[in-house]
């Protein structure tokens, strides 16, 4: 009787077990990346903002910008001005999920990352995140007396 040995998965071999570590060193240096250059571009909407009092639409309208994503760019960076331990620790996510966790209050941030850990979070499917968290964002929408005056809150 002979027996066939079972063939070697190619992934285990030494080589690919390399090659996958430096993929995956690739990968966390460029989410990095993305996060350095939208909390640079945050900070700059920020102090142009500043700069126009508020009056930035004619700005961003110029640079291409949505103003939802220029507020989000800036969320995004005041969250790792003023939390950069836990900014750093959780880069991992990458820019749209920490973008997401940048709009939250400190406290719903602090909560959501209290109870979820890092592996659930990161296996997790962009719009279960985004649905997870939709209900902790506060509105940024301002009531005005026209509102008031139709009743709404």
């Amino acid at each position: 009787m002979t027996v066939i040995a079972a063939p070697k998965d190619p992934l285990k071999s030494a080589k690919m077990l390399r090659l996958t570590r430096r993929v995956r060193q690739l990968r966390t240096i460029e989410v990095e990346s993305r996060l350095q250059v939208a909390v640079k571009l945050g900070d700059a909407l920020r102090t142009g903002r500043d700069i126009l009092e508020g009056h930035d639409e004619a700005w961003l309208r110029l640079l291409g910008l949505h103003r939802l994503r220029a507020g989000s760019l800036r969320a995004l960076a005041q969250f790792a001005r003023e939390e950069p331990r836990r900014f750093r620790r959780w880069t991992a996510l990458g820019v749209s999920r920490l973008t997401r966790l940048a709009r939250l209050t400190s406290e719903a941030r602090r909560r959501l990352l209290k109870e979820c850990d890092r592996a659930k979070l990161m296996r997790m499917g962009f719009r279960r995140f985004r649905r997870m968290t939709k209900a902790m964002l506060s509105s940024t929408l301002k009531v005005t007396p026209e509102v008031r005056a139709m009743g709404l809150p």
